[in-house]
């Protein structure tokens, strides 16, 4: 056919070459980029049993893949771009908060009884806001510890909650090494998740009530563990 369209088409060159890339380049690209990614599949297959052999059971089966990227401690941990998003928002709101409560008991409160009982309410509101930020980073914290050293399982989204006024918020469950089963509301920050939704489990194997899902977090884990854990399940 490129031979014809080249000989008598309207366009010849430039018709044959269309033929050739819709019939031959672009197949033949497929047919390689599908044999390397067969490749890469054949070198994290052997793994797998001797994962399971390790206790990576989180849903009663074999380790995944993507569970395997995360097999090496400690991980390099870094945040997202919404976490750093997310920590710059509360960064500010902690500061903007606080520069208002010190003026507020720098200029003093009123001696009328009505205006200081107004005074002290919104106090309370500024130290709770506060409190909130504050806890941001301890919780952002914790998180960073576990998805460093903690013990991997694979999860589930259970329920879904949308919120008006905030981020929405999931139920996941999980079974740890072994086999209880446990679950955790988190707040979604990415937005993404969904009922019956796979996710990675990052939980602390002497407390496995602490744990979050990787997918729902402000952070990345770099998922080049695989290659450097590769020794230890042989």
């Amino acid at each position: 056919m490129a031979a014809v369209a080249w000989a008598r088409g309207p366009y010849q060159f430039q018709g044959a070459l269309l033929i050739a890339c819709g019939f031959v380049l672009f197949p033949a690209a497929l047919a390689v980029l599908g044999r390397f990614r067969l490749a890469r599949i054949l070198q994290v297959a052997p793994l797998n049993d001797a994962a399971s052999a390790a206790g990576l059971r989180g849903d009663g089966g074999r380790a995944t893949v993507s569970q395997m990227q995360f097999m090496g401690v400690p991980r390099q941990v870094r945040l997202s771009w919404r976490g750093w998003f997310y920590s710059f928002l509360a960064a500010a709101a902690f500061l903007f908060i606080g520069l208002i409560l010190q003026q507020s008991l720098k200029n003093g409160f009123s001696p009328s009884q009505k205006q200081f009982s107004t005074n002290i309410f919104v106090a309370l509101i500024f130290l709770y806001y506060l409190g909130v930020c504050v806890a941001f980073f301890r919780n952002r914290w914790i998180e960073w510890g576990l998805l460093k050293n903690g013990s991997l399982a694979s999860g589930t989204v259970l329920e879904e909650h949308k919120m008006t006024r905030s981020l929405p918020r999931i139920v996941y469950g999980f079974q740890d090494a072994t086999g209880r089963e446990f679950r955790k509301r988190v707040t979604d920050f990415s937005g993404s998740l969904y009922e019956q939704m796979q996710v990675s489990v990052f939980y602390d194997r002497d407390n496995p009530e602490r744990s979050l899902a990787l997918e729902a977090s402000v952070f990345t884990v770099r998922q080049d563990a695989l290659w450097a854990s590769n020794d230890k399940f042989r």
